[in-house]
């Protein structure tokens, strides 16, 4: 299981499932060598701070070759070395997605009883991981769906 967990993460750093979040500015802050006055206005989202966790989880400076699909990403080793908030899949801090655990095992449960009866295999229809388009509405979504082939273990 905690190799699952670690695809798993590897998966939602690559295809995050919130593409973007907000938060108010309350207070000044400062990010990086940039200091955030409270109430600035960023973005179109008024006096919101837009948080675009694609663009860290897919960072060089945080993740070494950051294309590539490695779960050891998530070893602990690894995760110890890095910022806490270098991962936020399903967002950060005190308003991050209180059902994040849940989700979790819900993810594994799922996976590995399905792993265990099928075997998955990448459909006809499915288009190859270079021309796999995404768009963003309340979750990142395939444009055209992701088709799979679904045989019984025997």
């Amino acid at each position: 299981m905690d190799y699952l967990e670690r695809v798993i993460k590897e998966t939602m750093r690559h295809y995050t499932p919130l593409p973007i979040f907000a938060r108010n500015v309350e207070k000044e802050t400062q990010i990086g060598g940039y200091l955030i006055p409270e109430g600035t206005q960023i973005a179109t989202f008024g006096s919101t701070f837009t948080i675009f966790p694609a663009m860290l989880h897919l960072n060089a400076d945080i993740y070494p070759e950051p294309e590539k699909f490695n779960p050891d990403n998530f070893l602990p080793e690894a995760c110890h070395s890095r910022h806490p908030y270098s991962f936020i899949p399903f967002s950060a801090g005190y308003r991050n997605c209180p059902g994040i655990k849940y989700a979790m095992l819900q993810m594994k449960t799922v996976i590995s009883t399905l792993i265990r009866s099928y075997r998955f295999h990448p459909s006809d229809k499915c288009p190859t991981p270079k021309n796999l388009r995404v768009m963003f509405s309340t979750t990142l979504k395939f444009v055209k769906g992701c088709y799979v082939k679904i045989e019984p273990r025997t």
